[in-house]
């Protein structure tokens, strides 16, 4: 599967994109043979809202267009997301009919995380919670 990094903080058709400009840019990556967005958040609820809204938008324009078009979430850590907000990310779209799954686990991934977050991800996503986890890490320099 081909997907693309999409940052949803500059969505094609600006702030005020609907399901219908989701929709456009679905067709529009399906057209050149992506089959999915890797959907970084690097806000969510506390100090940017919009990422929820927009990430809703964006899974039910999916789904609208029920063309197997599937999405994950890429919490993206450079930017201070709480832990809350992560948990919130992962179950809010964990059963939703678009969200890749291997393993019927859904795929999350991570930018700028670090051991903390992996931590978390062990302890909060267990059993039938469990994800399939992709994470990026900063590499610590060797002088460490």
């Amino acid at each position: 599967m081909v997907f693309a990094h999409y940052m949803v903080a500059v969505p094609t058709a600006g702030a005020g994109s609907g399901v219908e400009d989701y929709k456009r840019e679905i067709l529009e990556a399906q057209a050149r043979g992506i089959d999915g967005f890797a959907l970084n958040c690097g806000g969510w609820l506390k100090k940017e809202p919009h990422y929820k809204d927009r990430v809703n938008k964006i899974y039910q324009a999916a789904q609208e267009l029920d063309s197997g078009f599937s999405l994950f979430l890429s919490a993206d850590f450079a930017t201070g997301l709480t832990d809350e907000e992560f948990i919130d990310m992962v179950e809010s779209y964990r059963n939703h009919p678009n969200q890749l799954k291997v393993e019927d686990k859904p795929v999350l991934s991570t930018w700028a995380s670090s051991a903390r977050h992996t931590a978390l991800i062990q302890s909060e996503f267990t059993g039938d919670r469990s994800v399939f986890f992709v994470p990026f890490i900063y590499p610590r320099p060797a002088n460490e």
